[in-house]
């Protein structure tokens, strides 16, 4: 796996939405994927604890 390049994420997060649902968006026209991740607050809440739990820093997460 070290010898593959650096590649970008594959996906875009969209939203919020009028109700306040938060988007994943995966290619272009027919063939996008779009994935309904819920409610923004609920959203930022997963996405901040897997992102502490992926942080190769020392410092605790919260």
């Amino acid at each position: 796996m070290d010898n593959e390049p650096d590649q970008g994420a594959l996906f875009e997060i969209e939203g919020p939405d009028d109700d306040s649902c938060v988007w994943l968006v995966s290619g272009k026209g027919a063939d996008a994927v779009v994935v309904n991740l819920g409610p923004r607050d609920a959203v930022a809440e997963k996405l901040a604890h897997w992102l502490c739990e992926i942080d190769f820093s020392e410092r605790p997460c919260a």
